[in-house]
């Protein structure tokens, strides 16, 4: 339920990475028979966006500056949907009890919400550490977080009410893996990543 009475719907979030200079990075990236990746390796490596959002503690969190140094998962999402959102956290939570400890240090899950009306910081904090207290969790307004959303290729929409005041939001469904290295994505992950292949690949880009 929203706030102001109204029912929510849903639609599965879309799998799509459509932004300016982007449109072709699906097409022209991929896990193919010579990669080591279960993931989509990115043709053109994506920057983090130089945007500070706050935290569920009410600090703030500047994208690059706060993940340097970190192998930074990525994910656009919000704590109603219904089956994806939930199903990549805790996929990813089981992913990091399969790493060794330092590998584990050296990750970094950060869970942008899409839908900041609801998600406010208590609740977006309760439902991230369903999966695990480690990931970390960021709001803004929604513009601010479209804009976000846009730079690094993610879909999120407004979201749209029928005439039975039902509301459906609509985002993209990828992981994005920043490297601890140069701060750049070269790796995505798609829904129904496993996960065992979370764990190989992130062994991999920790090196």
């Amino acid at each position: 339920m929203r706030t102001n009475g109204r029912m929510k719907s849903f639609v599965r979030p879309v799998l799509l990475l459509a932004v300016a200079g982007l449109t072709s990075v699906l097409v022209g990236c991929g896990s193919s028979r010579s990669s080591s990746y279960d993931g989509l390796e990115l043709a053109k490596p994506v920057a983090l966006p130089d945007v500070t959002l706050t935290d569920t503690s009410g600090q703030s969190f500047n994208l690059p500056a706060d993940s340097k140094g970190k192998l930074a998962l990525y994910y656009f999402g919000y704590t109603n949907c219904p089956d994806v959102c939930p199903t990549t956290m805790a996929d990813l939570g089981t992913a990091l009890t399969k790493l060794s400890a330092d590998q584990r240090a050296r990750v970094e899950v950060v869970f942008i919400t899409t839908d900041p009306a609801d998600d406010t910081p208590p609740v977006l904090r309760k439902w991230l550490d369903n999966f695990s207290p480690s990931f970390i969790g960021l709001r803004s307004d929604l513009k601010t977080v479209q804009s976000t959303a846009a730079k690094v290729g993610v879909v999120a929409e407004d979201p749209s009410t029928d005439s039975n005041g039902k509301v459906t939001d609509t985002h993209g469904a990828q992981v994005i893996a920043f490297s601890p290295g140069d701060g750049l994505a070269h790796l995505v992950w798609t829904q129904g990543t496993t996960p065992a292949q979370y764990a190989h690949d992130i062994a991999l880009l920790l090196g």
